[in-house]
């Protein structure tokens, strides 16, 4: 049975743990676990890269999403446009968000930060994994991020995405179809052996309130693709090509247009396989510089990958 999990440019998802003691009620355990009170969240302070003093107790009674994150880090900078678009839409009396840079360049920082329009808070000492700010926490691969209540307490950690928005959306009481999308995410991160069936029906709820949201379709059709239900996945996959200016980043796109020409293929439709990857190419080519940039590098990839479907030497 042919799988479409799988068939794609791969992106190195990080997590990080610690361990969390119990304590009585009233005595909320520090950690970095959810349900854990953040540590030093009642002492930390520092200096942004603007001079500005900031300390994480200061955001008391409000939301306060964290962000480790680093320039030089692909992963991360993915994830900047949805950061961008959650500060833009929450940001404010009830959120504040506020990165935390493992960079060695303070000037690499601040052009990044006006690149992708990061107005928010922005701490960073130039010293790398050195950083106080990355052994404090026990941090140890990027992007790694945290979001707090309005006393310090772990709601959620290691969002991505939309899932970010979403567990934002949660936490502040906003009916938003990202709810759905962040719990079925979680569901899926959390437990060792999903029940795929349940995820889809918790996706579904997302994809009713939202049929457009490419990232909807992205998530549905590994999951339809994981369960065996082709010709979903392929729905799927084609909805996410019809909405990709939907998306902030590309990368979603990218892996349908790669995943439907796979498809295509195993079908025996060699010049439609062929033709997806022509689209994916000239996509990329008609990106804004920024995302030009990002995923230029790939085109090689795919001609490549044309060339051998073309030629008949692919492999199944």
């Amino acid at each position: 049975m042919r799988r479409l999990l799988g068939i794609a440019i791969v992106v190195v998802m990080v997590s990080i743990f610690a361990a969390a003691c119990s304590k009585a009620a009233d005595e909320p355990t520090e950690g970095l676990e959810v349900g854990d009170r953040f540590p030093n969240y009642e002492t930390l302070t520092a200096k942004t890269i603007d001079g500005d003093d900031v300390a994480l107790k200061a955001h008391k009674g409000k939301l306060l999403f964290i962000d480790f994150w680093a320039t030089w880090c692909q992963p991360c900078r993915m994830e900047l446009p949805y950061l961008a678009l959650v500060h833009d839409e929450y940001a404010g009396d009830k959120l504040s968000i506020l990165g935390i840079s493992l960079d060695q360049s303070i000037d690499a920082l601040r052009a990044m930060a006006k690149e992708y329009g990061l107005t928010y808070p922005q701490i960073c000492d130039a010293k790398g994994w050195q950083s106080p700010y990355a052994t404090m926490f026990g941090i140890r691969s990027i992007p790694t991020n945290f979001l707090l209540d309005g006393n310090g307490m772990i709601l959620a950690k290691d969002m991505r995405g939309l899932a970010v928005e979403g567990h934002i959306a949660k936490a502040l009481g906003i009916d938003s179809p990202t709810v759905h999308y962040a719990e079925a995410r979680d569901y899926l991160d959390s437990t060792e052996e999903p029940d795929l069936a349940k995820a889809i029906g918790m996706l579904d709820k997302a994809l009713e309130a939202d049929p457009e949201r490419p990232e909807f379709h992205s998530l549905a059709a590994a999951l339809h693709g994981a369960s065996g239900n082709e010709a979903k996945a392929v729905e799927h996959l084609e909805a996410v090509v019809k909405h990709k200016d939907k998306l902030p980043v590309f990368f979603p796109a990218l892996q349908a247009y790669v995943q439907l020409g796979h498809t295509r293929l195993h079908d025996g439709d060699a010049e439609k396989a062929t033709g997806l990857i022509d689209e994916a190419i000239t996509a990329i080519k008609a990106l804004d510089d920024r995302e030009k940039d990002t995923y230029t590098p790939f085109i090689e990839q795919l001609e490549e990958l044309r060339e051998d479907w073309s030629s008949g030497h692919h492999k199944d």
